[in-house]
């Protein structure tokens, strides 16, 4: 039989990985040569040598212009993150933020990402920060990547999911199909004049469901028609703050055949109840159509779109908007970046101009309010559909550029602030939404702290899990999979050498794939002689002793021993600022090192009741 269709398969990475770049070519020839009779003609497209030499803004740019289209995208990396261009951190990110976003708007193409396991350690400061951006990235990955050890490893596992792809092809041959999405997107874009301060173009409706989706795993939350509908309902909203009439949007979705469902009538409902600030406490069906979660969620997405991204122009840091503009443009303004990690994380940086450093308590405090507000409003029915939220604490940095804001801004802000404030109350605060003080248990182990003999970990018992061990240069590995289902100690002496830091991961197992750990840590021993020196000096005094372990780093056992005390309250204020110090020391280094691992909420929450408990007061 003849081929009567092409896939094409687009081959991603950066130069250090072109061996095993040439690997996946081989495997997609294989490939086709199985599927060629069927009628399908499957081929690899990389820029070398396919790209033909040219001028443009980049390298990058001419080679994007040369890119056909594709179905299938395949990305690596191992060390390097690669070259930076003018519109991403490396060619590669770019490629994939295309990827992506085409993925977003027409369910197209698959795609597929591998991490290298084991790349090899640093040599100098430039591969440093390659690889430490390598793993920033694989850290907020937003969907599941499979990792591999060797290029062999990689060979046979991408022959796997190719030919899952390309067998998916062959039974439905016909992809969800969201041309109505294109046709919305170039209206919107042809009759905005894009003359106000926020970008509010088909741009708008792309950023917010990045991150949406790069927060939560949507997929697995909405069904097909929810999909569907949040992306129609995004762009009406899209064509309400641009100022647009709305009614060729709503003629398009209304002759969107979708099975069961009028898609116009569902995003009308969700636009207008997110519009109108909607305080939803209990969910509206709409023929399986979730309206009010799904107006929760354009609501957050309209937040987590406030940052420099949103604000048009090409300046960054970008020009202040007029004195008298809405207050979301200053918003915007003061805020750099709005990062998302999952699950549910969000971390905002926000900027203060170097002349007006005397503001910075005041502007922290009413920006966190302002923004309060809103996560609190929609909380609730974010948690009635199994989906957690979570801010980390506000960073501010000075900065020369940025302009300082009018008094009058000011001014707005604290106002805007206070009646936030008057309706916080109502609800649980973040800073204060555990009420009661954790067990032990679901504190330790704490993720960074020396051990003596042995460092125990427990889990829920339903999820099949493995430990991995490894020297914090990324030397070795040590796997251990446990006997007993939800616990495993491992003995100080299971330790290649009794000096120098590990890291520990408790990871679920889903074979080649890999996820963000359930829990994570460094564990190192203290050395001999100090050991000795603390048995020697602490002669039954107990609060020499826990000086001595919180000095030697054995701060599972300071915790151990204080906590029940402190939750009893009978501690004194010392033992609270030991405990207090290990538990912020905590939360900082997941956030740095593991910003979407489970634990990080319940370290600051601890840390907070202990500081508000003992501390504060």
């Amino acid at each position: 039989m003849e081929p009567q269709r092409t896939i094409t398969v687009f081959l991603s990475c950066p130069g250090d990985l072109t061996k095993a770049k040439d690997e996946l070519t081989s495997v997609v020839y294989e490939v086709a040569n199985h599927f060629r009779p069927l009628g399908l003609h499957i081929v690899p497209w990389r820029h070398d040598p396919q790209a033909v030499p040219g001028i443009g803004e980049d390298a990058q740019a001419v080679v994007a212009r040369q890119m056909p289209r594709y179905e299938i995208y395949v990305g690596l990396l191992c060390q390097r993150l690669g070259t930076p261009t003018n519109r991403a951190l490396s060619g590669t990110m770019e490629e994939f933020m295309d990827a992506q976003q085409h993925y977003l708007d027409a369910g197209r193409p698959d795609i597929l990402f591998y991490f290298c396991n084991e790349p090899e350690p640093a040599t100098n400061p430039d591969e440093e920060q390659q690889l430490a951006k390598v793993r920033e990235f694989r850290n907020c990955f937003p969907g599941l990547f499979a990792t591999f050890h060797t290029l062999s490893d990689l060979r046979v596992s991408f022959k796997g999911h190719l030919i899952d792809l390309i067998l998916r092809e062959v039974a439905n041959p016909k992809p969800p199909s969201r041309a109505w999405a294109r046709a919305l997107a170039t209206h919107l874009d042809n009759s905005s004049m894009n003359t106000g301060y926020l970008d509010r173009t088909s741009r708008f409706v792309v950023r917010t469901l990045e991150k949406l989706y790069g927060l939560f795993d949507l997929p697995s939350v909405l069904n097909a028609n929810e999909c569907n509908t949040l992306l129609g309902a995004c762009y009406l909203r899209a064509f309400a703050l641009s100022g647009v009439s709305d009614s060729f949007a709503r003629t398009l979705l209304g002759a969107v055949p979708e099975v069961g469902l009028s898609l116009e009538e569902a995003a009308v409902e969700i636009s207008a109840l997110a519009a109108e600030r909607i305080n939803p406490r209990e969910d509206a069906l709409y023929k399986d159509v979730r309206c009010s979660f799904l107006a929760a969620l354009l609501q957050l997405g309209e937040v987590l779109d406030l940052d420099h991204d949103t604000i048009v122009g090409e300046l960054r840091p970008p020009y202040p908007p007029p004195t008298d503009s809405e207050l979301s443009c200053w918003l915007a303004y003061c805020t750099k970046h709005i990062g998302v990690r999952r699950p549910g994380l969000v971390q905002f940086q926000i900027l203060l101009a170097r002349d007006q450093e005397c503001h910075r308590k005041m502007l922290s405090r009413s920006y966190a309010l302002i923004f309060e507000a809103t996560w609190q409003r929609l909380r609730r029915i974010l948690t009635a559909n199994n989906v957690a939220l979570s801010r980390a604490p506000l960073q501010l940095s000075l900065s020369a550029i940025s302009a300082p804001f009018p008094a009058s801004v000011l001014l707005r802000l604290q106002m805007a602030a206070e009646a936030a404030a008057q309706k916080i109350p109502e609800l649980i605060h973040l800073s204060q939404e555990s009420a009661s003080w954790p067990l032990l248990a679901d504190l330790l182990p704490l993720p960074r702290s020396a051990i003596l003999t042995q460092l125990r970990l427990r889990w829920d018992p339903l999820r099949d899990c493995i430990v991995r061990i490894r020297r914090t240069n990324g030397a070795g590995v040590l796997t251990i999979r446990p006997s007993i289902p939800g616990e495993i100690s491992i003995p100080a002496t299971a330790l290649a050498s009794p000096v120098g830091v590990y890291r520990w991961e408790l990871v679920e197992d889903f074979g080649d794939f890999q996820s963000s750990p359930l829990a994570c840590g460094d564990v190192w021993m203290p050395p001999q002689p100090d050991r000795f020196r603390m048995d020697a000096s602490v002669s039954g005094d107990s609060s020499l002793l826990q000086s001595w372990r919180f000095s030697l780093g054995l701060w599972n056992d300071v915790l151990t021993d204080l906590w029940p005390r402190l939750v009893q309250r009978t501690g004194t204020r010392n033992e609270a600022l030991l405990v207090y110090d290990i538990l912020l020391g905590s939360y900082e280094w997941l956030r740095k090192n593991a910003p979407a691992c489970g634990q990080i909420d319940r370290f600051r929450n601890a840390a907070n009741l202990v500081h508000t408990t003992y501390i504060q007061s």
